[in-house]
């Protein structure tokens, strides 16, 4: 028969010069001086929307060129498909989750650090004049009279905030959405791999037949991918295209590795688009975790308290520096930079309702 034979004697201990790195990039800084303005946002909807699928293939460096396993990591964006839960209606992104900028809050407690906060008497303006559009005029008002209470001078304050939520909404249908949508799992644009995954277990995520569509964007960010361009607030047709929850892996992965322990055992229910958090938001099935046959993604670990800032800067209709006549006075001088932040929770959130905008009261983060 045959032996089984043991030889000691090359017995030996390898140790391993190269280290396992994790891709990633640090957070970048804001450009000083912003005032900032904040949503609150569940911390579950970036959960269900953003999210990647790893495996052990090929143990190689391979971006994704084409459908199937070849690539180490695939990145979705899933604003489009239902949430995993019977009948439900809703997005993975909530049709009433708009991020319109200029309806983010400028007195959100222990966040913000506008100067223009009370009125003349030191008592604070009402929450629903406390919005970035407000803000805005009031800033105005201190630039062209010295006073931020100087906005009554104006006789159209209420066009030029109308206004303001005007260019906010636009920001979000034609930028913001734009940019989600152009990558989503749904997408059928340039750059896109295309291909759907059978349903096992997940059921209830509903799309066309049994499968579920797993459109991703290769690891390389798109580098050599530009937008068609467009008109309003549109990418131009020079800027390149970059998968969010990419960019977002990227500044976790350098920043929170040790969030990405245990990816693989299905126990990150403080992760998961399927548990209940604490705003009662419910999922079903096992979607949680790499390697559930099912599903075969899981979301980002956004935890409560993380935050997203991004930058947006208010620039003062032409010639406005002309109204007061105030000598060396800009245009320029009168932008104002703003740092919207999305501030996670796992809990019930409450943003301020607008309810002086006649086209645009519901153009906010609900």
């Amino acid at each position: 028969m045959a032996l089984n034979f043991v030889l000691s004697d090359f017995a030996k201990d390898l140790n391993a010069s190269t280290s396992a790195t994790l891709p990633g990039a640090s957070i970048p800084s804001l450009t000083s001086g912003g005032v900032t303005a904040v949503y609150e946002m569940s911390t579950q909807v970036w959960r269900d929307t953003f999210q990647i699928h790893v495996d052990s293939e090929d143990i190689t460096n391979n971006t994704v060129t084409s459908a199937g396993n070849s690539g180490d990591i695939k990145y979705y964006v899933d604003n489009c498909h239902n949430l995993n839960v019977a009948n439900s209606t809703t997005l993975n992104w909530p049709a009433t989750n708009i991020i319109n900028p200029s309806h983010a809050m400028c007195d959100y407690s222990g966040s913000t650090n506008t100067s223009y906060g009370n009125n003349t008497a030191g008592s604070a303006h009402a929450a629903n004049r406390m919005l970035v559009k407000h803000d805005y005029v009031r800033w105005l008002a201190f630039k062209l009279f010295g006073t931020a209470h100087g906005v009554d001078l104006f006789n159209n304050e209420a066009e030029v905030a109308e206004d303001l939520a005007t260019q906010g909404a636009n920001m979000w249908t034609q930028f913001i959405k734009y940019k989600l949508d152009y990558v989503n799992t749904q997408s059928t644009n340039t750059g896109m791999v295309a291909d759907t995954k059978a349903v096992t277990v997940n059921t209830e995520n509903y799309t066309t037949g049994n499968t579920v569509d797993t459109n991703f964007a290769t690891n390389d960010g798109f580098s050599s991918v530009n937008y068609p361009g467009g008109s309003g607030y549109n990418p131009g047709n020079s800027d390149a295209v970059t998968n969010i929850c990419k960019i977002l892996f990227d500044q976790m992965a350098s920043e929170g590795a040790a969030r990405f322990q245990d990816i693989g055992t299905g126990g990150q229910t403080i992760y998961a688009p399927n548990t209940n958090d604490a705003a009662g938001n419910a999922r079903s099935h096992t979607e949680n975790y790499i390697g559930d046959s099912g599903y075969d993604r899981m979301p980002l670990p956004f935890r409560d308290g993380d935050t997203i800032t991004f930058q947006i800067t208010y620039n003062c209709a032409s010639n406005q520096k002309d109204l007061t006549g105030i000598s060396g006075l800009t245009d320029a001088a009168m932008d104002r930079i703003f740092n919207i932040k999305i501030c996670l929770k796992d809990a019930a959130i409450s943003n301020t309702t607008p309810n002086d905008s006649s086209s645009y009261n519901a153009s906010y983060v609900v």
